[in-house]
């Protein structure tokens, strides 16, 4: 997110984008910026997806106010291959297939993750490796459908991780007074 970042803030690139309107529901740059400056994935899933509604079905503590989640059909398309006909990426984030066609093959600078070759050999020849992050340059393309390929994954996660951050909270609530409650560190990995 911080390449896309850098790329739009560039003034022929700003000036590109502002002129581009949309006939749906989609991004414009003043909101896809504030997006991309904040640098955090759980912003941008509730920029792509639908709005949270409320799930009384999960509305154990009546002393707070009713859970929100995103629908699940935006995040896991719960009827299988048929996507939320509202949201996703293709819909609110169409003004980066604008950046295709006009920058499409322009070269940015990125940070990744990539194999750094390390001292020593495996048996079958090949040297020993380690993920690590590294500069790298890469088109606009190429940036973008990786984008695309990786905010698919990272919906779906996100959703996850705040199903869990809530099964967590109604499990406490649910807990009977003068409960001891010790956590191991299998237990702790799902806090993280």
């Amino acid at each position: 997110m911080a390449a896309l970042l850098g790329f739009i803030k560039k003034p022929e690139v700003k000036e590109y984008i502002q002129g581009y309107h949309s006939n749906g529901d989609a991004m414009m740059y003043d909101d896809i910026y504030s997006v991309l400056r904040k640098a955090g994935s759980l912003r941008m899933v509730d920029a792509v997806c639908c709005g949270k509604v409320k799930q009384p079905a999960l509305h154990f503590i009546k002393t707070k106010s009713c859970p929100k989640m995103i629908p699940m059909q935006c995040t896991h398309a719960i009827i299988p291959h048929v996507p939320c006909p509202f949201c996703g990426a293709d819909k609110r984030l169409e003004i980066l297939e604008v950046m295709t066609h006009e920058f499409g093959e322009e070269e940015v600078k990125v940070i990744i993750w990539m194999d750094a070759r390390r001292q020593g050999q495996k048996e079958e020849g090949t040297y020993n490796t380690q993920r690590e992050l590294q500069l790298d340059l890469l088109t606009i393309n190429v940036l973008l459908e990786r984008f695309r390929a990786l905010l698919s994954v990272c919906i779906t996660h996100c959703q996850e991780i705040r199903w869990v951050r809530l099964m967590i909270k109604l499990d406490f609530a649910q807990l009977k007074p003068n409960t001891l409650l010790i956590f191991t560190d299998f237990a702790a990995v799902m806090a993280l």
